[in-house]
């Protein structure tokens, strides 16, 4: 299982009650998709409907045209595809984003079009064992206790997230 916390800044074009996000569900019985726990925008508790692989949230009051907002999206849950989490041919458990064309929906909440392109901060907090790479620069590399380090990659230039990556392993240097 994966747990994430996704940051999401939008600048909206024009007047907005709400807006939609790619991330397939979590059906009931089922033991792969992501379930949301809350969406907040500065604190406050939104409401949404995650159905499918849409993931619909109502602003607090409607937003104007030109106005830029920040979401936190909280889910957990066993990706169905896009971040291929297995072993490697030496029996280790690894990590790997494989997001093309459009696969990402199915670990992040994102719009998951080539179109939409946004920039990328990955912070990924693994056991002390696993090394994590990602798009753009290393950031942070930092032990948080004896058995867990967070990892920051920053990615600056808009990219579409067919091409976001993500890796954590034990990788062979």
């Amino acid at each position: 299982e994966i747990k994430g916390v996704a940051s999401i800044d939008i600048r909206f074009l024009q007047p907005q009650a709400s807006f939609t996000l790619d991330l397939v569900g979590k059906t009931e019985g089922a033991e792969k998709g992501m379930a949301v726990s809350s969406v907040t925008e500065t604190g406050e508790n939104l409401r949404f409907e995650h159905e499918g692989e849409a993931l619909a949230i109502y602003l607090a009051k409607p937003a104007v045209a030109g106005e830029q907002h920040s979401f936190q999206v909280r889910y957990a849950g066993i990706p169905a595809d896009g971040l291929i989490i297995d072993k490697n041919q030496h029996g280790d458990r690894t990590f790997f984003g494989d997001n093309w064309p459009n696969r990402a929906h199915h670990w992040l909440p994102c719009i998951d079009h080539p179109s939409d392109k946004a920039t990328v901060d990955l912070i990924v907090t693994a056991p002390n064992h696993y090394q994590v790479v990602g798009n753009g620069m290393l950031v942070e590399e930092s032990y948080l206790n004896d058995s867990t380090t967070l990892t920051h990659w920053r990615e600056e230039a808009p990219l579409p997230t067919k091409v976001i990556v993500i890796g954590a392993a034990r990788f062979a240097v």
